[in-house]
């Protein structure tokens, strides 16, 4: 009989200034800004073998996206999509968050990917570098067709406490392990957001509680 291997799963929301034409990020969130266009990226992330995730690079969880951007759509759907986040090597400082998903939209093949730089300890800047993803859009079917667009995701303060209230363990064999995955993951996905926050005044501590009334109720449901 095989032991089970718990997983991970959450789901939120990212929005931000986007720019089709522009070709860099940070041009791209200023033209948006300057015609008043952003793109909503609705993402669940599911992540079979969380212990295989936090210790092998090459390994990323699935990702299940709905992409709002008005040139483009509403409530569009991905075909297939990827999260990574990669801890430190050698002498690095940031860990390295991934996201991309293929979408169809009015008859063509666009392919969005994130690439963002986590510090690995906490400053002043902490939650804005934590949550603001550069992302840019590639006509075709992956990152090597041509950018036709770009801008900068964001969580807000409000939006990150969803996310991480929104982290559930399974397949876990006891409360246990549930409980050490979850602190586990928690480590790998905020860094010292998950300990320098914990008591926080304002929407983190909200997002907190939230998270620990979430994981007691899961914890007694095994």
């Amino acid at each position: 009989m095989h032991s089970r291997t718990p997983g991970i799963t959450f789901h939120g929301a990212l929005s931000g200034w986007f720019h089709l034409g522009s070709v860099d990020p940070a041009g791209g969130e200023s033209q948006g800004r300057a015609g008043r266009t952003r793109l909503t990226l609705g993402i669940t992330v599911t992540i079979p073998d969380a212990r295989t995730f936090m210790s092998v690079r090459e390994q990323p969880g699935t990702l299940d996206a709905t992409i709002s951007f008005p040139p483009l759509g509403r409530e569009l759907h991905s075909k297939r999509g990827a999260f990574n986040l990669l801890s430190p090597t050698g002498a690095q400082l940031c860990r390295i968050a991934t996201l991309e998903c293929a979408f169809d939209a009015r008859g063509t093949s666009y392919y969005l990917s994130g690439r963002a730089e986590v510090p690995a300890k906490a400053d002043h800047d902490v939650f804005r570098d934590s949550t603001a993803i550069p992302i840019v859009l590639h006509e075709g079917t992956d990152e090597r067709d041509a950018v036709v667009g770009a801008g900068v995701l964001t969580l807000t303060a409000d939006e990150l406490a969803a996310l991480v209230s929104s982290i559930r363990v399974t397949d876990a064999e006891s409360m246990g392990d549930t409980s050490l995955t979850l602190t586990s993951f928690g480590h790998h996905l905020l860094g010292d957001l998950w300990d320098a926050y914990a008591h926080p005044p304002g929407a983190f501590a909200r997002g907190w509680r939230m998270l620990t009334r979430g994981a007691r109720r899961l914890i007694g449901r095994r």
